[in-house]
């Protein structure tokens, strides 16, 4: 029954009664648990009085003050039109005041939360409500569409015995998904509420990571949704929004790229400002982990420029997003402000997903900054923050597990960073598959690790895998392509092979000039590594040169400068 009332709410607002955009599932049930939905009445100013005090029966979270079945909700509804007193009353305010959370942990309260996550994304499945003072033959058929609609997620229920759920978790939601799609198809006659329901049950694929089964109904909705005459334009708009994601999520960037850019030109002209910031933060992800920095940049601080006023959630996740820019813009400094800003925005909103996401990010900047203690405490605790609030493999923590492979590589730690690094290929390689663009970072560390103890055979299979990846996948000049082929030249070094492994640092630095990446970042490993190589071949005049590059990026009080001040002026004495 709850899920019709979201389905009639959002009908006639145009927005969800809980604010969920980019949330996850464990978040999504936590904000309809915990807070209560926004009055229908603060968000259209024409529904206030009957169809405010409806919608605010129908959506109480005391399940013993809604209306108990669609029949008594009809009538209500039939009765608003006909100009007739209604049964629902605003509740006083001794009752607003002694509401109190219920929380379930129950399969039941479990199974309820997944049916209302299954509604949201439902729109405009009819107009007939907002014109009031449309026939009642037209309000009449709008209901018996959003019945249908109720009563075909019903029926994905039917038959689910707490025996036959018990211990399946992801696996059960999984079935009951497949279950929705096919049912879709063959039981739903209306085409544009079929395709409203295939979009609701793609986002909820999106939400478990099932990325691809997400990208096949979302392209099926479209195509149904282009063949009929009236289609809702912001349904449209939503579907093609969540296809860009699952695009992006799938590594396919051409794709999403061009979805991307074509809903920003929409949301630009027909969208207000709120739903454009959305979209642009989302574009600035997506070209971040495109190697499109300056671009990425771009679209987050035009995001933020337009959301002054948005919730604290929201303006923790733009400021997030643009510490993650500038940090792999080399502005390390202010990437670190932005992320110290975005956690405060998080724990003032109570936002734990988030929060986990930007410990991870503020360990990056410790490790880079030489504090491998507290980047492993930032670490630990993102992963332990992202665990209490969703148990199953996620790409999150298989990506904070890869950095803290790295950390411990870097502390000399390698039997521990090994174990780790493979923790974090197996959960990837469980969620993607083993040739995925994710799973290039943690394999190039593994790589590196492997040939610091000396096992060159796994190391090198390693880092082949990673290289073949990414060449699939990126371009030539991006960042992660940049960074197989300095760290196999690293390989090759050590496996005592200089001429081969000068090539691969010759061709990453070339990569490195022609693309203009920070030199700290991507050119002072290649000098390095080139460096050795030369003092290997006997050939002092390369030595200097990567010497001379190096003593020009590092400050004088710098450590490194010391050292390789020292070395230059040896190499000039001989």
């Amino acid at each position: 029954m709850y899920s019709l009332d979201v389905v009639i709410f959002e009908m006639l607002s145009g927005s969800l009664p809980h604010d969920t955009a980019a949330v996850s599932l464990p978040e999504v049930i936590n904000i309809i648990r915990n807070q209560d939905p926004s009055r229908i009445g603060t968000l259209n100013t024409k529904l206030r009085g009957d169809i405010d005090a409806i919608l605010s029966k129908a959506l109480e979270r005391d399940p013993d003050r809604r209306y108990q079945s669609v029949a008594e909700l009809g009538a209500d509804l039939r009765r608003h039109i006909a100009n007739q007193p209604i049964q629902a009353r605003p509740p006083s305010v001794v009752y607003q005041l002694s509401k109190f959370t219920r929380r379930n942990k129950g399969l039941v309260a479990s199974l309820r939360v997944i049916f209302v996550l299954l509604s949201i994304g439902v729109v405009s499945l009819s107009y007939a409500l907002q014109r009031e003072s449309a026939a009642r033959q037209e309000a009449e058929t709008s209901l018996d569409r959003a019945n249908a609609a109720y009563l075909f997620l019903e029926g994905i229920f039917e038959g689910l015995s707490p025996k036959e759920t018990e211990g399946r978790d992801t696996e059960l939601l999984l079935s009951m998904l497949d279950r929705a799609a096919d049912d879709a198809r063959t039981e739903i006659d209306l085409p544009a509420v079929r395709a409203e329901m295939l979009t609701i049950i793609a986002r909820t694929y999106n939400s478990v990571f099932e990325y691809g089964e997400a990208s096949k109904l979302l392209t099926e909705s479209l195509q149904i949704m282009g063949n009929e005459a009236n289609t809702d334009e912001g349904l449209v708009f939503s579907t093609k929004e969540l296809l860009a994601t699952a695009f992006h999520k799938l590594g396919d960037f051409e794709q999403a790229d061009s979805i991307f850019l074509k809903i920003i030109e929409d949301a630009r002209v027909h969208h207000p400002e709120s739903q454009l910031a959305t979209t642009l933060r989302q574009y600035s992800e997506f070209t971040m982990d495109d190697g499109r920095f300056d671009e990425a940049l771009d679209a987050v601080q035009e995001a933020i420029e337009l959301s002054p006023e948005v919730a604290l959630i929201d303006q923790g996740r733009l400021v997030q997003q643009q510490g993650a820019v500038l940090r792999r813009l080399g502005r390390y400094q202010e990437a670190n402000d932005s992320y110290l800003k975005a956690l405060e925005y998080f724990e003032e909103s109570g936002s734990d997903l988030e929060r986990s996401i930007t410990l991870n990010s503020l360990a990056i900047i410790a490790r880079r900054d030489h504090r491998p203690e507290d980047a492993e405490r930032y670490y630990l605790e993102s992963m332990a923050v992202r665990e209490s609030i969703d148990a199953r493999i996620n790409p999150d923590t298989a990506a904070t597990l890869a950095n803290l492979g790295r950390l411990y590589s870097g502390m000399v730690q390698y039997e521990k960073a090994i174990v780790v690094l493979e923790k974090s290929i197996d959960q990837l390689t469980e969620l993607f598959g083993p040739d995925h663009v994710n799973v290039i970072y943690p394999r190039i560390t593994l790589g590196e690790t492997l040939s610091l103890i000396g096992e060159y055979e796994k190391s090198h299979a390693s880092i082949l895998q990673a290289r073949s990846i990414a060449q699939r996948v990126f371009p030539e000049g991006h960042p992660l392509t940049v960074l197989a082929t300095t760290e196999h030249g690293h390989i090759l070094r050590r496996m005592g092979n200089c001429a081969q492994a000068l090539d691969h640092y010759l061709l990453a630095l070339d990569l490195v000039n022609q693309m203009g990446f920070d030199e700290l970042i991507y050119a002072v490993p290649i000098w390095e590594g080139a460096g050795e190589c030369s003092v290997s071949v006997g050939d002092q005049e390369s030595e200097r040169i990567m010497l001379s590059n190096l003593l020009r990026v590092f400050p004088k009080d710098d450590e490194h400068y010391a050292m390789y001040h020292d070395r230059y002026e040896l190499i000039r004495e001989d």
